[in-house]
Parts: structure tokens; C-alpha cells; sequence
């Protein structure tokens, strides 16, 4: 099947969820205690205040109505403009997206360059002092809750050695001293999947190096790190590109709390804020906004997994 078709026709699935997804979000801001009228006024509030809000905003009208405007809005590219500011929630989106695409890279990366090479070293060298250090670190990393993390290496690194900043960010993602202060939002994000992939890597590789395939490779007489590197390790990383696609899930909610705890300027503090405030065209926005994101990255990974196993791809052309 060429790729053209392939991706138009998971575009075409797309659109129902992410139409759920929107249904979703608005009937849960229905539900939503508060109102943004009163938010914005502080402890001051006035009747007559909030009713020419309400009104101006258009939340007196029916359900219906609002979700009609919104829809009809959004299918011109418009996702409307906060309640808080005034200002477009894409314009205030783009910022926001690149840092937390910045940081979410940055997660998944530090996630695949720790875990994937401490689960070779530990299949390699079964029963090992390095197998039980990896596998009580992978095993820490996964009980311990991203946000436990995060605190413990803000505590740690640093308030009490000061080697690192604690929060904040450079003003542009471009400059150098952008990476000190994403080192521990990073590794606060990725040390979960860190630990996934040396759980994963470990069991997968463990049953790869007994194959047959592996024998006659040793066999032939080639090297240890030829046979791990060449023929084992691209089979191991079939299973790990395949739960790409949870990896970012677990990043985008890892996001949200990492943001806040270390206030990095993301799509994650920013969807808090919205939602402390109220702003429900901002929260639509950026609920939206991720399930596209998922969305395509979902769509990349399966590209990528098709690509990497012949079987699925023989299938696809079938």
C-alpha cells in the first residue's frame, strides 16, 4: 500500500476521536465549578461585572450554541482567544509548543540513550553486579511517581549542591544556557522511560541472543559487538519503537507536572493556568492541540515500526 494512502487513511480515522475528544472537553467545562468572570476580578467581584462578562463571552447561551460557534470557529483555524488575556490561544500556543517539544525531546532521549544501553549490559552479562544495579535503579525509576522525582533532584541538585537551576528557563530556546536549566526537567521526565526501556531492552535481548540466527553469526566467527550491534540490537528495538506512542502519553502527563514543579514556561503550565482560571478557550486549545499531537506521533511510530519489521511491511503491501 504506498504511503500516501496509508496516511491519508489514518487521517481520515483521526478525525472522529479527535471530534470525541473535543465533545469530551466541552461537556467536562460545563461541569466545571467556577466561574471565569467572577477569576478574573479577583476578591472584588461585581454582579453587574460579571454579568456584561458573561454576556461578552457569550457563556449565557445554550450548550448547543457554544459548541456550534466553537466548532465553526476552529473549522476556519480558529481556536478563539482567552478569556484571561485577550489574546489568540494559537498565538499564545506556538511559544509554549516549542518549549515543551524542547523538553519533551530532550525526556525521550535521555529515556533511550540510559535505558536502552543499560538493558543490553544487563542481558549481556546475566546475574551480574551490573544486571542487579540496573535492574534496582529500572525498577526505582518505575515506582517512583514523576513528580517524587522531579522534587527530589530540584532538592538535591539543585537547592542543596547548586549545581543546576531549580526553575525557570533562558529566554530562548536556542541559547546555551537553555540546557542547564532543562537537565532536570528532562531527566525527571525520561527517568520513567528510561527505566521501561532497560526492563524491556533486557528481556527482549535475553531471548534474541539465544535465537538461531545469533548462533550462526557466532558461528561464522564474528565479534561479540558486531553480533550484538548488527544483528541483535535492531530486533530489540522493534518492541521499543512500538510503545513509542505510550512513551508520550506518559511524556505529555509527565509535562504537566514537571512544568509546574520546575515553572517551565510549556504547554503543560500553561494548560494549569487555563485551567486555575477558567479560560476555556484556552484549555479546548490546548486539549486539541495534544490529541493532534499524539495523534501524528502515533502515526510516525507506526511508519517507523513498519519500516523496521519486514513482516508488517510484506503486510501492508499485500
Amino acid at each position: 500500500m504506498p504511503l500516501g494512502t496509508v496516511i491519508l487513511r489514518r487521517a481520515a480515522l483521526s478525525i472522529p476521536t479527535i471530534g470525541g475528544i473535543a465533545i469530551v472537553v466541552f461537556v467536562l467545562l460545563l461541569v466545571m465549578p467556577g466561574n471565569p468572570a467572577d477569576l478574573i476580578q479577583g476578591e472584588m467581584v461585581n454582579p453587574e461585572v460579571t454579568q456584561a462578562l458573561v454576556q461578552k463571552w457569550g457563556l449565557d447561551q445554550p450548550p448547543l450554541v457554544r459548541f456550534g460557534r466553537w466548532l465553526g470557529s476552529l473549522l476556519r483555524g480558529d481556536l478563539g482567544s482567552s478569556l484571561v488575556t485577550g489574546r489568540p490561544v494559537l498565538e499564545m500556543l506556538g511559544p509554549r509548543m516549542a518549549y515543551s517539544a524542547y523538553l519533551g525531546i530532550l525526556g525521550i532521549a535521555f529515556g533511550m540513550l540510559l535505558g536502552i544501553p543499560a538493558g543490553v549490559i544487563s542481558a549481556v552479562r546475566p546475574n551480574s553486579l551490573s544486571d542487579y544495579a540496573t535492574t534496582t535503579v529500572a525498577l526505582a525509576g518505575l515506582s517512583l511517581p514523576v513528580f517524587v522525582t522531579a522534587l527530589i533532584l530540584q532538592l538535591i541538585l539543585g537547592f542543596h549542591l547548586r549545581v543546576l537551576p531549580i526553575s525557570g528557563a533562558a529566554d530562548s530556546l536556542l541559547s546555551p544556557a537553555m540546557l542547564l536549566y532543562a537537565v532536570l526537567p528532562a531527566i525527571s521526565v525520561g527517568l520513567y522511560q528510561a527505566a521501561i526501556n532497560a526492563r524491556l531492552v533486557r528481556t527482549t535481548m535475553l531471548d534474541t541472543l539465544h535465537q538461531d540466527f545469533i548462533r550462526t553469526a557466532r558461528a561464522k566467527g564474528l565479534a561479540s559487538l558486531r553480533v550484538i550491534g548488527r544483528h541483535a540490537l535492531p530486533n530489540v528495538l522493534i518492541p521499543v519503537v512500538t510503545l513509542m506512542g505510550v512513551y508520550l502519553r506518559t511524556v505529555i502527563a509527565g509535562l504537566l507536572l514537571v512544568e509546574i514543579i520546575f515553572a517551565w514556561p510549556g504547554i503543560g503550565r500553561l494548560f494549569y493556568d487555563a485551567v486555575r482560571q477558567r479560560d476555556y478557550p484556552v484549555i479546548q486549545g490546548v486539549a486539541l492541540v495534544t490529541a493532534v499531537a499524539i495523534y501524528v506521533v502515533n502515526l510516525v511510530v507506526d511508519l517507523v515500526y513498519t519500516y523496521l519489521d519486514p513482516r508488517v511491511r510484506l503486510e501492508a503491501e499485500a
